[in-house]
């Protein structure tokens, strides 16, 4: 289930299917479609997962072209997270995989929680990150770290998070952490957040 709460300042989205919050192209593009233009953006899980990735069910039996299509859907609606006007932060509590570190990685700042486990496992599949998450992640911990990651499939914490600056800090409560960020932001100029964003 997603769904949204806002607030003068702030819009919180949040995927909480009471589980691992598994991701499909619907449920990015309801994502997307409850951002706001007006308010700093928070998208959050629940305390278990911001997202453990996509739906592996979803791929079995799937023609070549059928995944080339998905990719490259998830990797557009992604771009469009990712070029939104507003702020969009991410609130990592738990599990944070695959899909799931896609989807992380196309918001402007991620918070992390002290139990945030993340990482690429799709190596293990035989497959690769297929939403703009290689390219991502190599802007944000460089070639050699953004490889190491991927080409291992390892699940890395909070600390790695920082080390690689995946994450903009650790905190013990990354949600409360995310409100005051984007509280903080909303008395900036628009204009000026706008322009530094594009």
């Amino acid at each position: 289930m997603i769904n949204n709460e806002e607030f003068d300042e702030y819009n919180v989205i949040k995927m909480d299917d009471g589980g691992l919050n598994p991701l499909d192209i619907s449920r990015l593009e309801s994502v997307k479609n409850l951002l706001k233009n007006n308010k700093i953006n928070i998208i959050t899980g629940n305390n278990r997962a911001f997202s453990a990735g996509a739906n592996i069910n979803n791929f079995v039996g799937m023609k070549d072209t059928e995944a080339f299509n998905l990719s490259m859907k998830g990797h557009e609606i992604l771009d469009e997270i990712e070029s939104f006007p507003m702020p969009v932060i991410s609130v990592l509590n738990g599990y944070t995989l695959g899909g799931g570190l896609e989807l992380a990685l196309s918001t402007d700042f991620r918070i992390g929680g002290p139990k945030l486990k993340w990482g690429f496992p799709e190596v293990n599949l035989g497959i690769l990150p297929g939403w703009g998450g290689t390219q991502r992640l190599k802007k944000l911990a460089g070639r050699a770290n953004s490889e190491y990651i991927i080409m291992t499939g390892k699940t890395f914490n909070a600390d790695d998070a920082v080390r690689y600056g995946i994450i903009a800090e650790i905190s013990d409560n990354p949600m409360e952490r995310a409100i005051e960020l984007a509280v903080d932001l909303y008395k900036k100029s628009r204009e000026a957040i706008i322009n530094i964003k594009n």
